[in-house]
């Protein structure tokens, strides 16, 4: 096979890809790139930045080369020549326009030490700085730092990458360009130098160099160390025997010389101290005797008696004054029988306190009977209540517990919602929640929630409380009391809840149908875990709860069916038995053929509501639309206008009055069916009627709707 005579490269490269001359260099290396730039009339000391230009053509003229180009095709070997007798002109004016653009800054600025500014002897590629011999020490003699390389300042401007990919076939510096050895091993050549870098064998010897120099240092101090271990002369077992027997205590007199040190190897410690150190012989004071001088026998005594001495004729008349009695119907003297005229007894103010006066306890049984008789003849007038309502925050400080539940069940059922005397009525009942029995502190639990008094540190005592009590006489309607409570008033006390489950475990597959039912499904939702969840059912679907619907009463039949749509709607379970599947599928079926639940009638704000919206503003509204078990309220297509009472969608807070920052949290049946209504696919806006009762005129009403049913939810202030 023939092959064209263009120069001596073309031989090697030739030689190289036939396989008839094989050498251990690479095609890509500073050899052949030197080769490849006497031909092309490169200089690579002033245009070194063509290394990578040249570094890319071997490898094409070895393809070109394997594929027979430049042997087979006449033209293709014209063309390649035409492209190689024309590529010298086209470097050589690209090397005229950047050695211009190189003109225009200086190619070796002056370089100095970046810390104190000297003479740079030493570049690090991993800071990209230079410095002085004294600078790189010190910066580079702990740490991460101290793992650096150190190179001459002719390599400043090298680079340390961690990525080879992106240093592949780039020039990290002007000077040094990469290649790669017959074993792949990267290093750099400097075509100006003509020096060769491998950066592994450096790191290699630098981390030899550093194990060398500790273990240098580890056998210095092993030799410098120390010993206080003493090396004795054996013994033979013969030698011992006689020793044992007594027979030669000459030899054992010479054992003793020769294995007792003298004094002067004797050492005071491990470590000898130097014979001019102060406290070197300080053991021979230690033992001296201490004589002390007996204390003499006498005690001078001097006593003085200021009590009867007469004012000083130095004061004057200015401080006359100091010997008047007090201004009191007594001369400065205490009452008879005074208790600052008698010691102070520990027992007696150990004593209970005495009993409420009878005119205290006759005022707060007519108090009693006045607010039960207003709630049990319906006068629920606001006046009215406001006036109890401050009647009753004089009385509730001497109240008994059972006088304070009556007051709060009379406010609950007359729907008064008074902040401040709930909030006191709270903080009374924190008073008397450790002496109550345990009865007491269910009814307790029960008329707060029904309230909504949602405070959490009462809760806490009470919990606590609860807790200490659970083994001793709780019993399962009080579990399902305490349980409900938490969930109304959507507070957590997780020992509390663990510990009623595991107490209520074993017993709910005893569950009456009536303590089904006292179940709230809010309970269930919220506060029981995954296994009681389904244990609780599991029960009702064996007692068939809520079926047959026309045999069961509204109020359960309600709530079974509020039950149905949180399992189906808010909470989807996975792991429900098919029992408790198949109860539920029938529930729903028969509760939605029979559809005999009382829709709740509208509020006075709501029935203003309404009027403003058909008569001020021409909107279609259906004032109450079944929806199931729920009852929607101001239906607008599908948009629904939900009116806040203060009453039964808040609860009472501490912070509920403090000014614009008041706290209004929303009750957890509330959340729960907002939830059910976007679930259903509605549109929910909310109002707040007492946003709503401070305004007097119908432009403005008509307005805050207008601005709610374009714009959305959002806060309106007045």
């Amino acid at each position: 096979m023939s092959r064209p005579q263009y120069d001596p490269l073309m031989d090697e490269i030739f030689a190289i890809s036939s396989g008839e001359e094989l050498s251990r260099e690479p095609l890509v290396s500073p050899k052949y790139v030197m080769r490849a730039a006497e031909i092309l009339a490169v200089d690579l000391l002033e245009e070194s930045f063509l290394v990578p230009v040249l570094k890319t053509l071997l490898p094409s003229l070895s393809n070109a080369y394997q594929s027979g180009c430049l042997e087979e095709d006449p033209c293709t070997v014209c063309e390649f020549g035409y492209a190689f007798q024309e590529l010298p002109s086209s470097l050589s004016l690209l090397a005229k326009e950047r050695q211009a653009q190189r003109q225009v800054a200086p190619e070796h600025p002056e370089r100095a030490c970046e810390e104190c500014g000297g003479e740079p002897i030493d570049y690090c590629p991993a800071c990209e700085g230079v410095f002085c011999r004294g600078c790189f020490q010190r910066l580079h003699c702990r740490g991460r730092r101290a793992e650096h390389l150190r190179l001459d300042l002719s390599m400043a401007g090298f680079k340390m990458k961690s990525n080879v990919e992106t240093m592949q076939n780039q020039v990290v510096n002007v000077q040094w360009h990469p290649f790669h050895d017959d074993h792949g091993i990267r290093y750099y050549y400097n075509f100006e130098t003509h020096r060769l870098l491998r950066l592994q064998l450096m790191c290699i010897e630098r981390s030899c160099a550093k194990l060398l120099f500790v273990r240098d240092a580890m056998a210095a101090a092993k030799l410098s160390a120390p010993s206080a271990r003493r090396v004795y002369p054996r013994v033979s077992a013969s030698e011992r025997a006689k020793l044992r027997a007594g027979l030669a205590e000459d030899d054992f007199e010479g054992f003793c010389v020769n294995t007792a040190p003298n004094s002067e190897e004797v050492r005071e410690n491990v470590i000898e101290k130097p014979a001019t150190d102060a406290f070197r012989h300080d053991a021979q004071y230690m033992a001296t005797h201490i004589s002390i001088a007996p204390p003499e026998s006498k005690l001078d005594l001097t006593v003085r008696d200021t009590r009867a001495l007469p004012t000083p004729a130095s004061l004057g008349a200015v401080h006359s004054a100091l010997g008047h009695p007090l201004r009191s119907d007594r001369n400065g003297f205490a009452p008879a029988g005074h208790p600052s005229d008698e010691f102070y007894d520990a027992a007696a103010a150990r004593a209970p306190p005495q009993p409420v006066p009878d005119t205290t306890q006759k005022l707060e049984n007519e108090f009693l009977e006045t607010i039960e008789a207003s709630w049990y003849t319906g006068d629920a007038e606001p006046d009215l209540w406001r006036q109890y309502a401050k009647r009753a925050e004089e009385l509730l400080i001497t109240m008994p517990l059972d006088r304070i539940l009556r007051v709060l069940k009379a406010f609950v059922m007359a729907k008064y919602r008074g902040p401040d005397l709930l909030n006191r009525i709270a903080a009374e009942l924190a008073r008397e929640t450790k002496n109550a029995s345990s009865t007491r502190l269910c009814q307790v639990f029960h008329w707060l929630a029904k309230a909504g008094i949602r405070d959490q540190t009462l809760m806490s005592l009470m919990g606590n409380e609860a807790l200490f009590r659970l083994s001793d006489d709780f019993v399962l309607d009080m579990y399902i009391e305490v349980m409900n409570a938490h969930a109304r008033l959507d507070l957590r006390n997780p020992r509390l809840v663990a510990a009623m489950l595991r107490e209520m475990a074993p017993f709910f597959r005893e569950l009456s149908k009536d303590q089904c039912s006292a179940v709230a499904p809010l309970t269930v939702m919220t506060v029981f875990s995954d296994d009681a969840r389904v244990q609780y059912l599991s029960r009702c679907a064996e007692l068939n709860m809520g079926l047959p619907v026309r045999m069961t009463q509204p109020a359960v039949l309600k709530q079974f069916r509020l039950l149905e749509d949180c399992l189906r709607l808010d909470y989807h379970p996975t792991n429900l038995p098919g029992q408790v599947q198949l109860w539920l599928q029938n529930l729903k079926a028969e509760s939605e053929a029979l559809d005999n639940v009382e829709s709740t009638p509208l509020s006075p704000v709501e029935d203003d509501i309404c009027r403003v919206l058909q008569e001020e503003m021409n909107v279609a509204v259906t004032p109450c639309l079944p929806d199931g078990v729920l009852t929607l309220h101001l239906v607008m297509g599908k948009t629904v206008l939900q009116v806040m009472d203060e009453y039964h969608d808040y609860y009472v807070t501490a912070a509920m009055n403090e000014g614009h920052q008041r706290q209004r949290l929303i009750r957890a049946e509330t959340k729960l069916q907002q939830r059910l209504i976007w679930r259903r696919g509605w549109r929910l806006l909310t109002l707040d009627a007492e946003e709503w009762r401070k305004l007097t005129d119908d432009i403005y009403k008509k307005d805050l709707l207008e601005e709610l049913l374009v714009h959305g939810q959002r806060s309106i202030r007045h």
